[in-house]
């Protein structure tokens, strides 16, 4: 099957290109705005009408509105259902006019097995104008100059179009709304700018407006926007700036647009297929599911995300930013094709500086190598000796954190692990982030826990004593500040994990999670800091990971704060 669109690094690539519009329209721009790929999606893909739907609904209300002022503009309390019926013949009457159009009444099947009608949809739009008196428009008489205007101008040299529900004789437009009123700030501001923008138009077509208001019919209020130089001045930039944007993307003959994830991507067509959409819960997830596009639809491939990776078989051994044996040992095998790794050489142990007393404190007992290896050993880490180390006694009882009592990093649970299967021909493939990393399917490469590990990964490259065994240590570490900050419902036990062997199922399961993503952010940005002490890594790690637990102790101590305490 031919693909619609493919998803690439950051991405959407359309098959076809879309043509840029010849005039813009607040829609489109503000549609630009929340996702590129989302206003792509809405000219390739049909969208399915549902029971209800507030685009159908919405367009009879309109017409209902406009033959209700064209009929007697004074009528105080029209009635709603009769023009709402009149509405469906009225918009067929345009449709078969110009030719081309939706049925403004579509037949489709409801949730109760019943087909929709023409009286189903008149009175789905009549709801929404329930007890609305025209008169609320402006809080009195209606003295009508345009109804249904279409308005075209310039700004920039930029065409725009758009259209004016009604426009008083008094110079003040209004903007029929059936939805609810914004009830934040960006949605108030997209409202207020589109009615600048129509303002704007009425002006360059000679009209001159002396204000502008939404009115929420279904709530029988409005709003009024201001149309002051300065606040015109931010109109015009958003949509001269979006239009030229929208032109760069898809003036190229192969587009690459844009994807931009944010809170309404579980509305967008693409919820299911797009590799930065979700996680999505609640509404949000049920949203998703209504959408038209199933997550394995084949028209809509994923060629290469923001990972990096590929949908191909990948042989695991080879160079890369780990060794050879790293990411076997994860796995609990070794790769038939790998090759053998050779014996490395010892390298010298740097002499920690001797650290000077604090006159209060006394020396920190984590700096140093030898303050490193007790500290690590407290919980579970045992660098390299000469004889094999020992696990020590785990600790009994809860430690208070306090901001004068920095945190120290829990014990993981010795459990013993059980050997994994071998990794064999182990497949790296891309799904969604936010599908598990660890499956039967393989190692889902655009998933958070390969990131966690690959961040991880990265921050050792260029350390001069790091080794395979490094990389376990920061997990270690990790997993000990979360298990000290969070307590164990946020850092379950892995086994294996404490005898540096963890089992990959639940040591990515946890990799999955947010505790594990702002506690691995956390370590690395205090492991990543120059240091010219000469303190070997694992001291290094030691310390980071004393350091993460106890900021994030102290995060969870100001959220846990009640007042008067």
């Amino acid at each position: 099957m031919t693909p619609l669109i493919s998803f690439h690094a950051g991405h959407a690539v359309p098959e076809q290109p879309v043509r840029v519009p010849r005039a813009f329209s607040h829609t489109a721009i503000t549609t630009w705005a929340q996702c590129p790929a989302r206003w792509v999606a809405g000219k390739l893909i049909p969208q399915p009408v549902r029971a209800d739907d507030p685009l159908v609904c919405g367009r009879l209300a309109h017409t209902a509105l406009e033959l209700a002022i064209g009929h007697d503009p004074n009528q105080t309390e029209p009635e709603w259902a009769l023009l709402c019926s009149h509405a469906i013949d009225h918009e067929r009457r345009m449709v078969r006019d110009k030719g081309w159009g939706d049925d403004p009444a579509p037949r489709i099947v409801l949730p109760n097995g019943a087909m929709a009608d023409d009286a189903y949809w008149a009175m789905c739009a009549a709801r929404r104008l329930q007890g609305f008196r025209l008169t609320d428009a402006l809080d009195g008489p209606l003295h009508p100059a345009g109804v249904e205007e279409a308005l075209h101008g310039e700004w920039d040299g930029i065409r725009f179009t758009g259209r004016g529900d009604y426009r008083d004789a008094t110079g003040v437009v209004v903007d029929w709304k059936t939805g609810r009123v914004p009830q934040y700030a960006d949605g108030a501001r997209t409202h207020a700018n589109q009615l600048r923008l129509y303002a704007h138009l009425y002006e360059q077509m000679g009209v001159h407006i002396t204000g502008a208001r939404d009115v929420y019919v279904e709530h029988r209020t409005h709003v009024a926007a201001k149309l002051d130089a300065r606040l015109m001045n931010a109109a015009r930039h958003t949509y001269v700036d979006g239009a030229r944007d929208m032109m760069r993307v898809l003036e190229p003959r192969v587009q690459q647009v844009p994807l931009r994830p944010g809170p309404l991507c579980a509305w967008c067509p693409l919820a299911n297929v797009c590799p930065m959409a979700g996680p999505f819960t609640g509404k949000a997830a049920r949203a998703a599911r209504e959408q038209p596009i199933r997550a394995d639809d084949p028209r809509f491939p994923v060629v290469r995300t923001h990972t990096g990776g590929q949908q191909q078989p990948v042989t695991v051994g080879k160079e890369g930013m780990m060794d050879e044996a790293m990411l076997m040992d994860l796995m609990g095998g070794t790769h038939p094709n790998a090759p053998a790794a050779p014996e490395p050489a010892p390298k010298p142990t740097p002499e920690p500086k001797a650290e000077e007393a604090d006159p209060v404190m006394g020396v920190d007992p984590w700096a140093g190598m030898d303050g490193a290896r007790d500290a690590l050993a407290q919980w579970g880490i045992t660098p390299p000796e000469p004889e094999p180390a020992t696990t020590p006694e785990p600790k009994t009882g809860a430690e208070t954190v306090t901001e004068e009592q920095p945190a120290t990093p829990a014990e993981p649970t010795p459990t013993p692990a059980t050997p994994a299967t071998p990794a064999g021909d182990m497949r790296f493939v891309e799904q969604r982030p936010y599908d598990p990393t660890w499956g039967a399917h393989g190692i889902n490469m655009a998933g958070y826990g390969w990131l966690r590990l690959q961040d991880m990964s990265q921050a050792l490259i260029g350390v001069p004593d790091a080794t395979t065994a490094s990389l376990i240590r920061l997990i270690q570490g990790a997993w000990a500040a979360a298990r000290t900050a969070y307590g164990p419902g946020a850092a379950p036990d892995i086994p294996g994990l404490a005898d540096g062997a963890p089992q990959p199922e639940p040591l990515f399961a946890w990799l999955d999670t947010a505790a594990a993503r702002d506690t691995v952010r956390a370590l690395l940005a205090w492991f990543t800091q120059p240091t010219d002490d000469g303190m070997p890594v694992d001291g290094r790690i030691g310390q980071a990971a004393r350091h993460a637990a106890h900021t994030l102790a102290m995060a969870t101590a100001v959220a846990s704060m009640r007042p008067g305490a």
